[in-house]
């Protein structure tokens, strides 16, 4: 059995929201040599541009379509160590090894996890990102620091690059793309009174109410919902009634005039 590479990637955290509009996530990326001899000039080609432009720092990251790479960091190495490419960025540079050294021996594997802050443009309430890495390498003949690709793998998404064990990650089903989903619940709000058009005199009692829908059934946690009553109207205490929710909901009976 000749060279053989194989690719899977997968999301081990995230996409976790930061409040701000950017969102965390890491990757965790398997290269292993499914081959019948050491493989040399090993590399994994990491294009992030659909996430949008790269910004050095995360706490460049404020407009959408940007992204940075927080972290890369690399486990189980052989005896003959890969080397991160310190310049990787996944924009300009899309190369995660420098090719400068390193092999793998028959059976073994390299896993990697890079941490990433991005800014996704949502649409609709839903944000959906595909990527695949490409692993190439070479055999023994071919080891002149270039990855010549003798060998080539598009990643499955998943921990393991050949899911049935046949030594062939490139079977149908076995190169699909890993997916990072945003899913944003999309709420309405109304507001309505009993004021009768005229207005109200000096002493009157108005009710309010407001009414938040759910547009998309998903459920959504910690929802804040804020009204600033108008001025020269005072609240009524302890006449808020909330209908329709859960016994872990709260409401304030406090309210402000603007």
């Amino acid at each position: 059995l000749g060279p053989r590479i194989g690719a899977a990637k997968q999301v081990v955290a995230g996409p976790a929201a930061n409040g701000d509009g950017t969102y965390d996530v890491t990757f965790e990326y398997m290269v292993e040599n499914l081959g019948g001899i050491t493989m040399h000039d090993i590399q994994l080609i990491e294009d992030l541009s659909g996430l949008g432009r790269y910004e050095a720092t995360a706490g460049a990251v404020d407009m959408p379509n940007e992204y940075t790479v927080n972290s890369v960091s690399i486990t189980g190495n052989s005896t003959d160590p890969l080397v991160l490419n310190p310049g990787f960025d996944g924009f300009t540079d899309v190369d995660l090894f420098d090719g400068s050294t390193g092999s793998m021996a028959v059976d073994t594997s390299v896993t990697l996890e890079i941490s990433l802050t991005f800014y996704p443009t949502i649409r609709d309430g839903s944000f959906t990102y595909l990527n695949q890495v490409q692993a190439l390498g070479d055999d023994p003949t071919s080891n002149n620091g270039v990855p010549d690709g003798i060998t080539t793998d598009l990643s499955d998404d998943g921990p393991t690059s050949d899911p049935d064990g046949d030594r062939d990650p490139t079977e149908p089903g076995e190169d699909d793309p890993t997916p990072v989903v945003i899913n944003v619940p999309v709420f309405s709000i109304d507001k309505s009174s009993d004021a009768p058009p005229a207005g109200d005199l000096p002493g009157d009692t108005i009710t309010y109410t407001i009414v938040v829908t759910s547009e998309d059934g998903l459920t959504q946690d910690n929802l804040n919902v804020q009204d600033t009553l108008p001025a020269g109207v005072s609240y009524v205490p302890e006449t808020t009634q909330v209908t329709g929710f859960t016994s872990s909901d709260t409401y304030a009976d406090d309210f402000e005039s603007g």
